[in-house]
């Protein structure tokens, strides 16, 4: 039988309900209770990837318990998940392109915004031969204008590192 967890009424006061789905044995039944969390987002939590439920749910440490922890456990998750998947992105990328150690290290150094724009737009012609040596000349020309667009006060991108006079 499915088991019992609390979610808050309409009132703002917790009743208790009875789970539409089961859950597995690895807490998620507990943390639900726990956090009291609403169906929005109970269902983003049993939305996400089981190692980054985990996660989720083993990371997730609000600083005032005492309150209403649902839109900070939302942000948290997405959070989480958004972080997890640029990393599984990123693997993917570094095995795509057979990126050898250097390029690797290039490749982490870069800003989170520099890495998903470099995984957009890298396509070399031949993307039978190596292509570490194109990788690195691209990523640094994408650093290059990143750090402009920064210093010239812009949000990096195409076009960033022009004056803007106001």
């Amino acid at each position: 039988p499915p088991r019992a967890m609390m979610t808050p009424r309409f009132s703002g006061q917790p009743h208790v309900v009875r789970a539409r789905m089961p859950f597995a044995s690895n807490g998620t039944g507990e943390f639900i209770a726990k956090w009291s969390l609403t169906a929005d987002s109970q269902a983003l939590l049993l939305s996400l990837d089981p190692a980054v439920q985990r996660k989720v749910m083993s990371e997730f440490a609000p600083r005032d318990a005492s309150r209403d922890a649902n839109s900070i456990f939302c942000k948290f998750a997405q959070g989480v998940s958004s972080r997890e998947a640029g990393a599984t992105s990123s693997k993917a990328f570094i095995a795509r392109w057979s990126l050898g150690p250097e390029a690797q290290a290039l490749f982490c150094s870069l800003s989170p915004d520099a890495q998903r724009r470099v995984r957009q737009e890298f396509s070399p012609r031949d993307q039978s031969s190596d292509c570490n040596a194109i990788f690195m000349k691209f990523a640094q020309g994408v650093q290059r204008s990143t750090l402009m667009g920064v210093q010239a006060g812009g949000q990096g991108g195409k076009g960033s590192w022009r004056h803007r006079p106001y």
